[in-house]
């Protein structure tokens, strides 16, 4: 979906795009060092990460998705922080307050697992941080710290995260919702609680982040924060044609509430 909206852009001015894994970082500096680009879009690094100095380097536009700009460089984010608010606020509204919490990877490399809540707070990556400050600001109107939830770091993988979701229902059964970082992991949190006999949102709400596709079809339908995750592509590819200063432009997100949340019986 990202990409759709980036090819799109490219499309409309004529010009390609080329893809760099950075799963061999070897081969991601060489390429990004050799390429005959206009520009790059960086998505899924870190802030200070070698291959953004690298991209940098070669005095082409450059824009960051899901990462703070400055120094230069524009970017593209999204309000994580009210979206993550709003998931959160959802299930505290329906009377939740034995929650978890299913987060992405805050560093590299992860550590699959039980986290606390610091780890979130100090997460390399900008979207982990955004969203723990959203979680936690609603937390507070109900007078709970963040540091009361059971925190389970996860790939975001879907069997990876049944795994960990189910880790975090054995040790915690008292749980009645589990917010997810995403909705990846939110599926996989509703596959890992059918495993154990729990119904959603009967026995276990759930709440994911970013809309995917499979949100709407799933079984139940998930409730989920809605991020315009093509619109994201748009802008990126936009600021990379565009002249003038650099700048961030950040997205707006809305509540999406479906059938996977309930009020706790």
């Amino acid at each position: 979906m990202l990409l759709s909206g980036i090819a799109e852009v490219c499309d409309e001015r004529g010009a390609g795009v080329a893809l760099v894994s950075t799963n061999r970082q070897k081969d991601a500096a060489w390429r990004i060092q050799t390429a005959v680009v206009d520009g790059f879009i960086v998505h899924c690094l870190r802030v200070g990460d070698r291959l953004i100095s690298l991209a940098r380097k070669r005095h082409l536009p450059v824009v960051a998705i899901d990462l703070d700009g400055g120094n230069g460089m524009s970017s593209v984010v999204i309000d994580d922080r009210q979206g993550a608010y709003l998931a959160a606020r959802h299930l505290l509204d329906l009377g939740h307050r034995k929650i978890g919490l299913l987060s992405l990877e805050a560093a590299d490399p992860p550590r699959p697992g039980f986290v606390d809540a610091e780890r979130l707070r100090s997460a390399e990556y900008r979207t982990e941080r955004e969203r723990a400050a959203g979680y936690s600001a609603a937390l507070a109107e109900h007078g709970i710290e963040l540091d009361q939830l059971p925190i389970m770091e996860s790939l975001n993988e879907r069997q990876a995260g049944a795994s960990h979701a189910r880790e975090l229902l054995a040790a915690r059964p008292e749980t009645t919702a589990i917010i997810a970082m995403s909705d990846v992991l939110a599926l996989a949190a509703i596959d890992a609680a059918r495993a154990r006999g729990l119904r959603v949102p009967q026995d276990l709400s759930v709440v994911g982040f970013d809309d995917i596709p499979d949100a709407a079809t799933a079984d139940p339908p998930l409730t989920t924060i809605a991020q315009p995750i093509v619109e994201k592509g748009r802008i990126a590819a936009r600021l990379i044609f565009e002249a003038g200063p650099p700048r961030t432009e950040t997205l707006g997100v809305k509540l999406v509430e479906r059938a996977s949340t309930a009020r706790p019986r």
